[in-house]
């Protein structure tokens, strides 16, 4: 799953994907409110739990893609800012709660936000990135497990 997030003014928001019902979901929630955080969160029938998180300073004006991979039990997200071209792995992450789902984007009533570029693949189609901590018999392949 590919998306772009625009931050007009800094605010908070949700990529959800596995999303099978309002009690089974993954989410990246961006810029958590007063924590300046990049959360990874998994609800499991109707538990909500933090698989991961990691500080990250949004900036307003600029641009975000994230690329979310899920394949079976392992979650990928990786992170570009702005007109940068390296992107970087910011979870690595095994978990098999929900296996299957959508996907959705919240943003909790927040105006100043903005998504483009959103697409699902297939987890067998190249994504175009590479991780340098991999085996060279592996690749990340896709977006879509």
């Amino acid at each position: 799953m590919r998306v772009n997030v625009y931050f007009e003014t800094v605010g908070n928001a949700a990529i959800m994907f596995r999303y099978y019902d309002e009690a089974n979901w993954y989410s990246l929630e961006l810029n958590t409110p007063n924590r300046k955080k990049l959360r990874l969160v998994k609800k499991d029938e109707g538990e909500a739990e933090e698989l991961i998180s990691q500080d990250v300073y949004f900036s307003a004006g600029v641009w975000y893609r994230f690329i979310i991979v899920f394949h079976e039990s392992n979650i990928q997200v990786w992170m570009q800012t702005g007109n940068l071209r390296n992107i970087e792995r910011i979870f690595n992450v095994e978990d098999a709660a929900v296996q299957r789902g959508t996907v959705a984007i919240a943003t909790n009533e927040f105006n100043g936000i903005y998504f483009d570029g959103i697409s699902v693949s297939h987890y067998d189609t190249d994504i175009g990135i590479s991780d340098p901590t991999a085996s060279k018999k592996k690749s990340l392949g896709s977006v879509f497990g």
